[in-house]
């Protein structure tokens, strides 16, 4: 376990941040815009709901 901040990072942690940072760039979120995990996560599932592969 790394400790970053006083908080304690897991390795699911550490996925799950991975996971934010690149979800985030593919959406090509700024990172000024403070968009929170959870919009990124939400924009990422509609997309995918409406993809159709032929």
């Amino acid at each position: 376990m790394r400790k970053y901040e006083g908080r304690e990072w897991t390795t699911s942690l550490m996925i799950q941040a991975f996971e934010n940072n690149y979800l985030g760039r593919l959406l090509l979120v700024s990172y000024l815009e403070h968009k929170i995990n959870e919009y990124v996560r939400n924009m990422t599932a509609a997309l995918v709901a409406h993809w159709n592969p032929s």
